[in-house]
């Protein structure tokens, strides 16, 4: 599939996850944004995030001076549409560096997909979750989408909601 960009949440939910090796058959190299990797802080995360730093799978990206203006428009976006979830600057500059780079942006927040439906300017970011993942780890073969939807939640605590359970099929209408 090539390159993504990831931010803090996906990270430190596939840091739990004993089959986070699933990424490395889906993506040949994960982009961080600094501010966005100096928001970890659990330790699986940065024991994860060095293992992958030393491999080169994961790589830190600078923020460049035209994202703080983005990041800027992008709050006050949201600001001013309250029916659109929060979103902090660490995770904006991974959703900008993902538009910037042609790339899908993993993250386990809701807001960058919403903020991708309701801006035209930002419709080309594919942002998927760690369901949308594991769902594209299940069409290779390593094991069926239930399977390791059971093991990520029994694993990593993360609850995924039964709208997005109904949407990839693991639940009924």
């Amino acid at each position: 599939m090539g390159s993504a960009v990831v931010d803090t949440c996906f990270l430190i939910n596939w840091a739990r996850f004993s089959r986070r090796d699933l990424l490395r058959g889906l993506f040949d190299r994960l982009f961080m944004p600094e501010p966005t990797f100096s928001e970890v802080k659990s330790e699986a995360a940065l024991s994860l995030a060095s293992e992958w730093l030393a491999k080169r799978f994961l790589v830190l990206t600078p923020v460049l001076p035209a994202n703080e203006r983005e990041v800027e428009l992008l709050l006050r976006f949201v600001a001013e549409h309250p029916q659109l979830p929060s979103i902090d600057p660490p995770e904006l500059y991974g959703f900008i560096l993902a538009k910037r780079l042609g790339l899908p942006f993993l993250t386990d927040n809701k807001a960058p997909k919403r903020v991708a439906l309701a801006l035209e300017s930002y419709s080309s970011v594919v942002v998927l979750d760690s369901l949308d993942v594991l769902k594209l780890a299940a069409e290779t073969g390593s094991a069926s989408l239930a399977e390791l939807v059971d093991a990520f939640t029994r694993e990593t605590g993360f609850r995924f909601s039964r709208t997005r359970l109904r949407e990839v099929g693991l639940l009924g209408p």
